[in-house]
């Protein structure tokens, strides 16, 4: 029999997918530092990593990553609403089974395909997609500078192409244009969900609303993840 000298507690090792570091340090700024701190003792963080500049070459990119992921989704869930999957607003943490997969690999020849990944995944009565810059996945070699594909209008542009134009409002237009970005999300799900895996994700919410008929499910979400992260359940 083994035993192993138990000198502290260990903390979980974090298998991140995907994250957003503009969105995390734009959030980070705004902590006051006195609070900062607390939550990072309370956590223990590392505060050095915390006010580490993520440049491309250096060599605790990664561990400065999760610091703050650490650091940002404590403060969320403490000092703001964070929903669940029945949220229509703000920010939404769940675990589900989703796949992804950058746009090019389901729409060729679009110019900006290659920015944008979408992950996709079901639950009894909702569909949950999330669009992000392909850039953030983690180990990806695309230059995240080139790539807004994080930005609400390119995740609606990339999932209904063709808007309806009209003049003035139109409840015509507005309905079809609500029709197409349904149609958009269901197809855009079909074609990624192949091998899912379980996550755990926080998103901020985009929008939400009903599937088209004959769908398996009646409504969708739409949001836009901070990070997404492989894990057990």
């Amino acid at each position: 029999m083994f035993f192993r000298r138990k000198t502290e507690e260990a903390r979980a090792l974090r298998y991140m997918a995907y994250v957003s570091d503009a969105k995390i340090d734009m959030l980070i700024s705004q902590i006051h530092e006195p609070l900062r701190r607390s939550i990072a003792t309370e956590l223990k963080l590392d505060l050095k990593l915390i006010g580490l500049t993520l440049s491309a070459d250096n060599p605790l990119r990664q561990q400065s990553r999760i610091e703050k992921v650490a650091l940002v989704e404590d403060y969320l869930t403490r000092h703001q609403q964070v929903g669940d999957l029945t949220a229509s607003q703000g920010y939404v943490k769940a675990r589900l089974n989703m796949d992804w997969a950058p746009l090019s690999d389901i729409q060729h020849g679009r110019p900006d395909a290659e920015k944008i990944t979408f992950f996709c995944g079901y639950t009894e009565e909702l569909l949950v997609v999330l669009g992000g810059s392909t850039a953030h996945l983690l180990g990806t070699p695309v230059e995240p500078t080139a790539t807004p594909g994080s930005q609400p209008y390119a995740i609606r542009r990339a999932l209904h192409p063709v808007t309806p134009q009209a003049d003035g409002l139109d409840e015509q237009a507005e309905t079809d244009t609500v029709r197409s970005l349904a149609d958009g999300i269901a197809a855009t799900a079909k074609a990624v969900f192949q091998t899912p895996q379980p996550v755990q994700f926080l998103a901020r919410c985009i929008s939400r609303g009903p599937l088209p008929d004959g769908s398996p499910r009646p409504a969708y979400l739409l949001g836009s993840p901070l990070y997404v992260e492989m894990v057990d359940y």
